[in-house]
């Protein structure tokens, strides 16, 4: 009896051991950004946050990084990119923008993602409602749907002869499609109220940029708005020089535009989409599943303007636009 009471005891704490070595090994965090790493950079955001919520890499968690370069076939790449990290077989993913989210999800339906950056998530149908996404990801939206709206009324107030608003954005990926960025019928009730007329204009690759920019130019009355990609966010030195020398008013999407010499910005704060990310994946680490948690959209937007840009381009911002800014570039 007493030496089956000693291997039943020494069962039973091996069992135990056991569990709390398997309780005790790292988590595994998947990180796939489909651009170059930048500085500031929203990595050191990210997992600053996710150290002050206790999960430090090297002790309880493990991350493996992907990221995509200015390569020439982007959507391969990122493609590439996606399947690298699913085969680390993360307990979450953390990724970036509506082609890095298709990506992902072809290679997995089961792994927890938690996007940010991503325009219109419901068009895209990554999930199947904001209130409850119902399948294995969440995250944070760039854009509600009146961001257009409130885009085209500042073109109107620093350009005030705009008839014509053309929608410029990235087009490498063969999945895309233009609702991953806006509504059919938010652009509708935007173009009825502001009285403009709205144009599709996708960029393929580099030498568009420049001849869309030169036929856009020929009519004095046209204004662009650069809307929130990875690609024209990569190739923003070439879209602002571009508006530039054609002397196109254009409005963009995030503050690294006008502080690069764009005109002016309108957009939500991707610093706080980063933050708030590591709020989810603490969840979901400790147990809560993706579906369950809402996708949050933008509760705050920011307003640069860059006044040298403006003066370039022969435009006088009114005073009461320049007040309401959250920055004024000199």
């Amino acid at each position: 009896m007493k030496r089956r009471s000693f291997i039943l005891g020494g069962t039973l704490s091996l069992s135990l051991a056991g569990t709390r070595a398997q309780s005790s090994a790292p988590k595994r965090l998947g990180w796939l950004m489909p651009f170059p790493p930048t500085k500031p950079s929203p990595e050191t955001l990210f997992m600053g946050t996710l150290q002050k919520l206790g999960w430090i890499e090297g002790k309880n968690l493990q991350v493996e990084r992907r990221y995509v370069g200015d390569a020439a076939d982007q959507e391969a790449t990122v493609d590439a990119r996606a399947k690298e990290i699913v085969s680390f077989a993360p307990d979450v993913i953390v990724t970036a923008t509506s082609p890095a989210v298709d990506a992902l999800r072809r290679e997995t339906k089961t792994i927890p993602i938690v996007f940010v950056g991503v325009n219109n998530p419901l068009a895209a149908g990554f999930v199947s409602s904001l209130a409850h996404p119902g399948g294995n990801m969440t995250g944070f939206a760039n854009v509600e749907p009146t961001i257009l709206g409130k885009m085209i009324e500042l073109l109107k107030e620093v350009a005030p002869a705009t008839r014509t608003v053309a929608l410029m954005y990235g087009h490498t990926n063969v999945s895309f499609k233009r609702e991953w960025f806006i509504s059919p019928k938010a652009a509708d009730q935007a173009s009825s109220t502001y009285a403009v007329k709205i144009l599709d204009n996708p960029i393929a690759n580099e030498q568009e940029i420049d001849r869309a920019f030169a036929k856009l130019g020929e009519d004095r009355t046209t204004a662009v708005i650069v809307m929130a990609d990875a690609y024209l966010l990569l190739q923003r030195n070439l879209v602002i020089a571009a508006a530039a020398r054609y002397r196109v008013p254009a409005i963009f999407p995030f503050p690294v535009f006008p502080a690069s010499g764009g005109l002016i910005s309108y957009g939500s704060r991707l610093a706080d989409q980063f933050r708030e990310a590591a709020d989810y994946v603490d969840r979901i680490l400790k147990g809560a599943h993706p579906g369950d948690l809402p996708v949050q959209m933008p509760t705050k937007y920011e307003l640069v303007i860059n006044v040298k840009a403006a003066r370039a381009l022969g435009i006088d911002v009114p005073l009461s636009l320049l007040s309401t800014a959250d920055k004024v570039i000199e």
